[in-house]
């Protein structure tokens, strides 16, 4: 989606740091070209940002991307399918953040339900208590703790260097 982005309008990365937050991912919706962008007002950009993020993107930056709108240097030839590729990569990434959501929501609901005192270890979340039960299985099954950190604590060190 990046490389996209910087063939359409190349300084839009330079003003957003983070290309895949909500207000970003609403904005790059609603106006995809530098001329969409620069064809609408701040007020009416501002107004896009107000509708999907509390925190928002400050009238700065909104400015700045309006500016930068107005003397892009972005490719014109073939812009039109470079557009519905971005449209196309966008929708696929609100799909796949969809599915994450679901899939975090099935991990809380089915966590409550096991009694575990791995959840009691600081620092463990549902998330990475679910991992560490996927890994081990039944914290029963080990007799000592020493065993118990001899199997996980190398599972996450590994999980999170990935």
């Amino acid at each position: 989606m990046i490389a996209v982005v910087d063939r359409i309008f190349p300084e839009f990365g330079a003003i957003f740091s983070n290309q895949f937050g909500k207000s970003v991912l609403e904005l790059m919706t609603q106006f995809s070209t530098p001329e969409e962008f620069s064809n609408v007002s701040v007020d009416d950009l501002m107004d896009v940002v107000k509708k999907v993020s509390r925190r928002g993107i400050s009238k700065g930056k909104i400015e700045k991307l309006h500016s930068a709108s107005q003397n892009s240097i972005g490719i014109t030839f073939g812009r039109e399918g470079f557009k519905i590729e971005l449209e196309i990569l966008i929708e696929r990434l609100k799909f796949f953040q969809k599915q994450v959501d679901f899939l975090e929501q099935k991990i809380d609901e089915i966590v409550d339900t096991i009694k575990t005192p791995i959840f009691e270890i600081p620092g463990i979340g549902k998330t990475t208590g679910a991992v560490i039960l996927s890994e081990i299985g039944n914290i029963q099954n080990f007799s000592a703790a020493i065993k118990n950190s001899s199997i996980a604590i190398p599972f996450i060190f590994y999980s999170f260097c990935i």
